[in-house]
């Protein structure tokens, strides 16, 4: 044991470090006892909760341009040309803009056209809107959060 070691040096009870270390401990336990469920699950298990929410936010414009390319159904040649070289979405990078045209993409396509035209040509509101639900069924994480959460409030 080191001495310099915070985990292991003594605290005293009820102190604002004793408490620091017993919730890092908690989940530290919450993260192990997940992995060990999660290990042994099946495949279809592991996928449910596989969507990227680090993109942001739900990007409502580009979603309406993105919309648009998917409602005109543009082939991978015009795809690659309005997102990289025209740069509709307005990013600073080819990359970026690629990641973020093919995340909105996967987010859209879990709805049918009817909702893509709602994006591309509804009000903001009605934009918002359809977006969102297209995020919540792309994502069963965040869909499982907003039936939780007002619950626990």
């Amino acid at each position: 044991m080191n001495d310099l070691d915070p985990i292991h040096m003594p605290v005293q009870p009820g102190s604002q470090t004793f408490a620091k270390i017993m919730r890092y401990d908690l989940l530290r336990q919450q993260k192990f006892r997940f992995y060990r469920l999660y290990e042994g699950a099946p495949q279809y298990v592991k996928n449910l909760y596989s969507a990227n929410l680090t993109k942001g936010s739900l990007k409502v414009a580009e979603s309406r341009l993105i919309a648009a390319l998917l409602l005109e159904g543009v082939d991978d040649a015009a795809w690659q040309n309005a997102i990289v070289n025209e740069n509709v979405l307005q990013k600073r990078s080819a990359s970026t803009a690629k990641t973020f045209a093919e995340y909105i993409r996967h987010r859209l396509s879990t709805m049918k056209p009817d909702l893509w035209e709602l994006v591309r040509d509804g009000s903001p509101a009605v934009a918002t809107q359809a977006v969102l639900a297209a995020t919540l069924k792309h994502s069963l994480l965040l869909a499982d959060f907003f039936v939780t959460m007002p619950t626990c409030a």
